[in-house]
């Protein structure tokens, strides 16, 4: 089994958190009423747990507009980060605390998004968030690019028949909803 040395954010809690965080959905007090009339189970039945890898892009740019029609020139820094899998893009505030780990090849999900596909991704967004704004193409400038790899868990869970996944951020001890759907598609390192 090979492994690799990856860039990746604290790992702030461990399996066992990750399970017991999914053994409950929060259904609100409708969804529990329903499930104890129904004689349906109110925990979510832990059937395995799995942390992996998932791949981020930082990317720090500089952006600036010219001077055109009164509009005066600006000039700012904007970090955006890029999913590494499906490209999905979103801004963030600060610089993500990573250490170096060697990890499994089977535990990194496989990027499917190059630097330069990341690069084109924040490009089209600024400029075409900026001319609608003000009508002008802004110069972008690419500072610096981070890949940097999130801890994960992947929660197999079931409840009544029905077999679900839950994932859980090993950052910030949440579930992260939009995993639920896409755990599926991920492809890794090493299958």
């Amino acid at each position: 089994m090979q492994n690799l040395i990856i860039q990746a954010t604290k790992l702030r809690i461990i399996e066992k958190d990750a399970c017991n965080i999914c053994k409950v959905d929060n259904n609100g007090l409708l969804g529990k009423l329903g499930d104890k009339l129904l004689g349906r189970p109110t925990e979510n039945e832990i059937i395995s747990c799995r942390k992996f890898y998932y791949p981020y892009y930082c990317i720090l740019v500089k952006v600036s507009t010219p001077t055109y029609k009164n509009v005066v020139d600006t000039t700012r820094y904007e970090k955006l980060v890029v999913d590494g899998c499906f490209g999905y893009l979103h801004y963030m505030e600060g610089i993500p605390e990573t250490d170096s780990v060697d990890i499994p090849l089977k535990d990194i999900a496989a990027k499917k998004i190059t630097q330069a596909q990341a690069h084109e991704k924040v490009s089209n967004y600024i400029k075409n968030k900026i001319f609608k704004k003000r009508q002008l193409l802004p110069n972008i400038e690419f500072r610096n690019t981070l890949l940097i790899y999130k801890p994960l868990f992947a929660v197999l869970c079931k409840k009544g028949n029905k077999k679900f996944y839950r994932v859980v951020d090993g950052e910030l001890g949440v579930k992260d909803f939009t995993f639920d759907v896409y755990y599926r598609k991920i492809t890794f390192l090493e299958d």
